[in-house]
């Protein structure tokens, strides 16, 4: 048991602090550069990043307590609440990327006040949750000894809350499912009747994310909620399901938005070797420039400064 609670406080606290940063990093990006800024399915990311940030200061805190074997100051507790809270937040936010995908891929007309309602309503959610949770009508402290997280139902609304929760996650969930059936069903048609190919769905890669999301929050969801009714309570199970909200919250997000956004991910990590020769494409100058006889003396000194320097290199020359 001593050594266990150790290695829980290895994994809770090492994978927040190692993924955390990373994230936070990918949000700032996301939220400094404006071709990410002005659409609207990234600054629902943004969104979903600041709650999932927010709640690594709970699973932090929850690795401390683990290993003290006591939550001082209920600190881990304070950490709880956080933790829940964002996940309504994340729970509305993930149905409203659901509805801004159908309406991109799809075509349909999802009027904006509905995102901004849901998106409003569900931070509203958040709050209120987390300020119910710290009134004494109820409670949801973090068990030391346990390694995870428990309402107290010795509080009168505590079950309440909890059953309240549990539909609201649910109904989302199962809406933001709806939704990804008919994208994808929509998207095998289009495949079918037009034979694209999958290089030309320009959406694919916030698609896959969103859909990734919505995936990896569903199974912990319903492996919380339905793993103690099927499996005997035991530490393991706490661990586990702990574990997988850190893994589904934390580090699926990040990696999945620089595994699938190639040109992000070539942003961050400047992936391509940049040469000092530069490339003009043609039909992105001005139609007077292209016909014009500067233009094409242009193209053509452009093109034998290329072949210098491509002759430069190859023989050593300008080489360190």
């Amino acid at each position: 048991m001593s050594f266990l609670r150790f290695i829980v406080c290895g994994v809770y606290v090492g994978l927040s602090v190692f993924f955390t940063p990373l994230y936070a990093g990918i949000i700032y990006v996301f939220f400094k550069k404006p071709q990410y800024r002005r659409l609207r399915c990234y600054r629902l990311i943004i969104q979903l990043g600041i709650a999932h940030c927010i709640m690594s200061f709970g699973f932090i805190t929850a690795g401390i307590s683990s290993a003290l074997q006591y939550d001082p100051g209920n600190i881990a507790g304070i950490g709880a609440k956080i933790m829940t809270a964002c996940i309504r937040v994340e729970t509305g936010l993930n149905l409203a990327l659901a509805l801004d995908r159908i309406k991109i891929v799809c075509g349909l007309p999802v009027p904006s006040f509905v995102h901004v309602t849901l998106v409003v309503f569900s931070w509203c959610f958040g709050v209120a949750h987390f300020v119910l949770l710290m009134t004494p009508l109820s409670d949801f402290p973090f068990n030391a000894t346990g390694f995870a997280p428990k309402y107290d139902y010795s509080k009168p609304l505590s079950l309440i809350q909890q059953r309240v929760g549990y539909f609201y996650s649910l109904i989302c969930a199962f809406l933001t499912f709806c939704v990804y059936v008919i994208v994808v069903s929509y998207l095998l048609h289009k495949q079918l009747k037009h034979r694209m190919q999958s290089s030309d769905f320009k959406q694919k890669s916030i698609f896959g994310q969103a859909f990734i999301r919505f995936a990896a929050d569903a199974t912990v969801t319903v492996f919380y909620h339905l793993g103690p009714l099927f499996l005997t309570p035991a530490l393991w199970l706490s661990i586990v399901i702990v574990t997988g909200y850190l893994v589904t919250y934390l580090i699926i997000p990040p990696v999945s938005l620089i595994v699938l956004n190639r040109t992000f991910r070539k942003e961050v990590f400047n992936t391509e070797h940049t040469s000092g020769v530069v490339n003009i494409n043609v039909s992105q100058c001005p139609s007077s420039f292209r016909g014009s006889t500067t233009g094409h003396t242009f193209m053509k000194n452009q093109l034998t400064l290329s072949s210098i320097t491509k002759s430069i290199t190859k023989i050593g020359i300008g080489k360190k």
